[in-house]
């Protein structure tokens, strides 16, 4: 065999070896290559998941910050704690602000309902009808809920050259109850009472005087 066939020879492999290496490594890259695609297209679609969700929570969000704002202010005007001598402070400076006279402030009991209470208050004030009329629209401008019923105005009166009269009513207020407030306790059991002693009749003497003949004979 001359040298050129050899060396013909040696080169083919060589260039055998070299393309077996080529097209097992190309294969081991392009499977890497796949793997890497595929993971990237799973992390894009986690991605636009996450950002679908983000654009929904946003909204979401916002309405909640909203929700509790209105909830603060709803708990301005529907408090959770009495606070009634804060609110009968305010309405005799609302009285004398308008020029009238207070003549009686009388809270009554509380009428309890689903989740609140209503807190009525007896009101006599004395005054001209424009200062009532400033007085009430006063009441209706507070942050505190107060809803004005049962009016009752007197007849006018002259008191030196003013007109004055006397308006009865009921302000009535409302506060949150808390939970398990409107519970009625249960009525508390009667003590157990004693055992009374067994009064002998005049049949068990008999039968006693009888049970102790029988047992003489």
């Amino acid at each position: 065999m001359s040298n050129t066939v050899k060396i013909v020879i040696i080169l083919a492999l060589v260039v055998l070896v070299f393309l077996a290496y080529f097209i097992f490594g190309f294969r081991v890259k392009q499977n890497e290559i796949d793997q890497a695609d595929k993971q990237l297209a799973e992390l894009t679609a986690q991605l636009n998941q996450v950002k679908a969700v983000a654009q929904v929570l946003q909204p979401i969000e916002r309405e909640i910050e909203t929700l509790n704002q209105q909830l603060g202010q709803s708990l301005a005007q529907l408090p959770e704690k009495k606070q009634i001598e804060a609110l009968l402070i305010s309405l005799d400076d609302l009285a004398s602000a308008s020029g009238l006279e207070i003549n009686k402030v009388t809270p009554n009991a509380e009428v309890p309902r689903d989740f609140y209470a209503e807190i009525p208050i007896e009101l006599e004030i004395k005054g001209g009808y424009h200062n009532i009329a400033i007085f009430f629209d006063k009441i209706s401008k507070l942050k505190r809920v107060v809803n004005i019923s049962n009016l009752k105005l007197s007849s006018p009166v002259d008191n030196n050259g003013e007109i004055q009269i006397s308006a009865n009513c009921i302000a009535t207020t409302f506060r949150f109850l808390a939970p398990g407030e409107t519970a009625v306790a249960a009525p508390a059991a009667p003590p157990p009472q004693a055992a009374k002693p067994k009064t002998p009749s005049p049949g068990d003497d008999m039968l006693e005087k009888q049970e102790a003949k029988k047992k003489k004979l």
